[in-house]
């Protein structure tokens, strides 16, 4: 096999002193041949240790490598395909390019740009491969490092925290568009100018100097709160992180200060600490007792109130299980402990507690979870009501109410009393008022009907007994059918009947056919029960109502 030539490759070959590594490879990649700086570039001392080794041994598999650019590199899937890809270009073009890395002797792996192409015997055979490598360490380290310095440039511009960058005299060197936005200066006006300018009048330099000094002292970082002055003369608060810049000698060069406008957080810090205030001074003023365990059930608050309700001070509470300071009634059954444990709403139940000098009382416990940020359990919150005073009240009013209920039947039974008698009075009066009418005056207008009398006389007194009975008629009707549930139009054609009208007359003063009058006739005859009797329906009313 003969050197290459005919082109650039061989002239690099020929060059032996040339700052490119070159390697040499037979058709199965052995490796034939290498100059010095290859040999070097892989930390090996000789070419012998290289020749007759396959190339594709001295590169890394996929996996994670530690490389010369000080940094690990993960060669996966993507990192293969693209050797495969390089290999196919080599083949079908007879060159190709692209990154490589391959193994030092002491297992680091170099980043190595490689151009790679074919090259042929006398009769134009393909017999092996030239392989021509930069080391790319310092290459891809620059561009490592260009792109860590775009990206902390990137950073400082759009951070929403104010940094200003100082030299070893204090005067700003670099501030980015926070800091103009937050101070109201514009970058002209704060390049070249003392941090110190930036604090108010009442706010020596010379404190922000003992920080500085305090930090380079103590530490490399310092990390305070303070005041600044805006272009416009306001004063804001701020956050300041301050850290030492170093030389490479290690020596103080620069200072660079993180600012955040903290005005938003100190208000809202004011406005809890002012809401947490009125919480506690409204959970120690309520007249309601309230207590706070935590999730073992033990006191960690309690208010005066609750202190006052249970007669124990603030002190014997605070870290005591809530059941074995504050017991359940012992007169409760097993059965009312069940009932009070297995409500269906445990947050609100009544119970009966013992007091520190061991006295009963009533209360009505509400109750709410205190939850964590996990959706746990942290404790409890209870609101206790004593509930003595109204259960008194209760019991009174029900007592009031059962002494009221009983006097009300008292005088429902007198008041149907009563009424059973007023209704008997009435009957016996409509019974009397009947009787002395049949029996007072009825005779005696049958004696002058029969006396001698002109045709006026007759006929007013004709029309003196037909309105007597008009008057009387209703009584009549309730003594004579008192038993036998008339009709109201019965009732009528009856006391017509009693008045002695024919079936036509009735029937001209109704307004009904002489049909329907016969008709209700047998219907009153029926409820009577007179119906196959041959009795006058008129003188049975009569008769009946003379019984009566």
């Amino acid at each position: 096999m003969k050197a290459p030539e005919g082109n650039v490759i061989a002239e690099l070959w020929a060059n032996r002193q040339s700052h490119y590594s070159i390697a040499i490879t037979d058709f199965n990649s052995t490796v034939t041949d290498v100059n010095d700086l290859f040999v070097r570039m892989l930390g090996y001392e000789n070419k012998k240790e290289l020749v007759g080794r396959s190339l594709l041994e001295l590169c890394p598999t996929c996996g994670a490598h530690v490389s010369t650019t000080g940094y690990r590199i993960a060669l996966d899937d993507d990192y293969h395909r693209a050797q495969v890809q390089c290999s196919n270009r080599l083949f079908r073009a007879g060159c190709s390019s692209c990154l490589i890395y391959m193994f030092r002797k002491d297992g680091i792996v170099v980043p190595v740009d490689v151009a790679l192409s074919l090259f042929t015997d006398d009769a134009g055979c393909r017999i092996g491969t030239v392989a021509v490598c930069i080391d790319s360490t310092q290459r891809l380290k620059a561009e490592k490092e260009t792109k860590g310095t775009r990206l902390l440039l990137d950073i400082f511009a759009t951070t929403r925290d104010g940094i200003y960058v100082s030299d070893g005299l204090g005067k700003c060197i670099m501030i980015n568009q926070a800091f103009c936005d937050m101070t109201g200066y514009t970058q002209q006006e704060l390049i070249g100018s003392s941090a110190p300018s930036l604090l108010p009048d009442d706010l020596d330099a010379a404190v922000n100097q003992r920080i500085v000094e305090s930090m380079r002292t103590h530490d490399d970082m310092s990390l305070f709160e303070t005041t600044w002055r805006q272009k416009s003369g306001a004063i804001f608060p701020v956050e300041v992180c301050l850290a030492v810049l170093k030389d490479a000698k290690g020596e103080d060069n620069g200072i660079v200060a993180t600012v955040r406008d903290i005005t938003d957080r100190q208000k809202a810090e004011k406005e809890t600490v002012a809401a947490k205030a009125f919480l506690e001074n409204v959970f120690i003023h309520a007249s309601e007792g309230m207590y706070v365990t935590d999730a073992q059930g033990c006191f960690i608050m309690v208010n005066q109130a609750f202190c006052d309700m249970t007669g124990y001070t603030r002190e014997e509470l605070i870290g005591q299980y809530v059941p074995s300071m504050l017991p359940f009634d012992p007169a409760y059954t097993v059965e009312e402990l069940d009932a009070i444990n297995a409500g269906d709403d445990f947050s609100c139940f009544e119970s009966r507690w013992q007091k520190k000098d061991g006295t009963l009382f009533s209360v009505e416990v509400r109750l709410a979870e205190l939850k964590s940020a996990n959706d746990g359990i942290n404790g409890l919150v209870g609101i206790v009501c004593d509930t003595t005073a109204r259960k008194r009240l209760e019991q009174e009013l029900e007592a009031r109410v059962r002494e009221r209920t009983a006097s009300l039947e008292e005088m429902n039974k007198a008041l149907t009393v009563l009424l059973r008698v007023r209704e008997e009075d009435k009957k016996a009066f409509e019974e009397k008022i009947f009787a002395n009418f049949s029996g007072l005056v009825l005779p005696y207008l049958e004696k002058l009907k029969a006396s001698r009398l002109d045709e006026r006389q007759r006929a007013s007194l004709s029309i003196v007994e037909s309105n007597l009975k008009s008057i009387i008629a209703p009584f009549a009707i309730k003594a004579a059918g008192n038993h036998h549930a008339l009709t109201p139009a019965e009732l009528q054609i009856a006391n017509l009947i009693k008045q002695g009208f024919k079936t036509k007359e009735i029937a001209q003063i109704t307004g009904l056919s002489s049909r329907t009058i016969d008709h209700t006739r047998g219907s009153i005859r029926s409820k009577l029960g007179i119906i196959d009797r041959k009795t006058s329906l008129c003188a049975y009313l009569f008769s009946s109502s003379d019984k009566s």
